[in-house]
C-alpha cells in the first residue's frame, strides 16, 4: 500500500468517526427528549417495563460505542501512527 492510499483510508475512517459521534449525540438526545411518550408506546406494544427498556437503550449505547472506538477510531489511529513512521523513515 502507498502512503496516499494509508491516508484516504484514515481520512475515511476519522470522518465516518465524526458522522458517527453526531449521529450518536442526535440519537441519544432524541431518546431523551422522548422517553416518556415513547416508553409508554413500547411497553404497550411489547408489554416489557421501562426498566427493561432502560436496559435494551443502555445495550444500544454500549453496542454504538464499541463499534465507533473499535472499528472506526482504533484502525485510524493506527493507520495514522503507520503513516507518520514511515514519513519519519523516508518512505513516503
Amino acid at each position: 500500500m502507498t502512503i496516499e492510499t494509508l491516508r484516504f483510508v484514515r481520512d475515511v475512517l476519522f470522518r465516518s468517526l465524526a458522522i458517527s459521534i453526531v449521529v450518536v449525540i442526535l440519537m441519544y438526545l432524541a431518546m431523551l427528549a422522548g422517553w416518556p411518550l415513547w416508553t409508554t408506546l413500547v411497553a404497550q406494544v411489547f408489554r416489557s417495563d421501562e426498566a427493561h427498556l432502560a436496559a435494551a437503550g443502555l445495550g444500544l449505547f454500549t453496542a454504538i460505542k464499541f463499534y465507533v472506538v473499535f472499528v472506526l477510531l482504533v484502525p485510524g489511529l493506527a493507520i495514522q501512527w503507520t503513516i507518520r513512521s514511515a514519513l519519519a523513515r523516508g518512505n513516503a
